[in-house]
């Protein structure tokens, strides 16, 4: 019945995540997916969030969600096709789980995360490396915007303006 943190914290503990490392190919022509089994052999239901420290090449679908007792979930992890220069840094994806409260297991997982801070969370940590060739060709560098066109009246040149005073005498 998981009423303690410490029964939380050992149910947390026999949830399975079948990968420690993942290793992609940078392309610039074609995306690259991998995919996590997340498996909770507990009696309780349990919510995870995933985490990414590159936002916007490296991302999961889904990246939160629920796991009833008993069962798994492949968490699709998606390296998106390079836009432009690319450091090769290693990165790292975050699991984050929790056992969903009694009462609250119609409630969307991404709801739970943001309005409830659970007492016991456990985090796993994937290490994201990436293959030192890269796929195909950098798209050419974006040429700079046209400038800005000014509104209202061009202004006249003073010269303009003393050479029709003496068109005038």
């Amino acid at each position: 019945m998981a009423n303690t943190p410490a029964d939380e914290s050992d149910i947390l503990d026999r949830v399975n995540i079948y990968c420690r490392k993942l290793l992609f190919k940078p392309s610039y022509n074609v995306e690259r997916r991998a995919v996590i089994r997340l498996t909770n052999p507990s009696e309780r239901t349990i919510s995870f969030k995933v985490k990414t420290t590159r936002l916007l090449l490296l991302y999961t679908k889904p990246s939160y969600g629920t796991v009833k007792p008993r069962r798994g979930i492949y968490i699709q992890v998606v390296f998106q096709k390079l836009r432009g220069d690319f450091d090769l840094r290693p990165d790292r994806l975050t699991i984050c789980l929790c056992l969903v409260p009694r009462g609250k297991e119609k409630l969307r997982a991404s709801k739970l995360w943001k309005t409830y801070t659970p007492r016991v969370m456990r985090r796993y940590t994937i290490d994201v490396e990436y293959d030192r060739a890269i796929e195909g060709t950098p798209p050419p560098p974006v040429p700079p915007p046209p400038p800005v066109p000014t509104t209202g009246r061009p202004k006249k040149k003073e010269a303009e303006d003393e050479e029709v005073e003496e068109d005038a005498e």
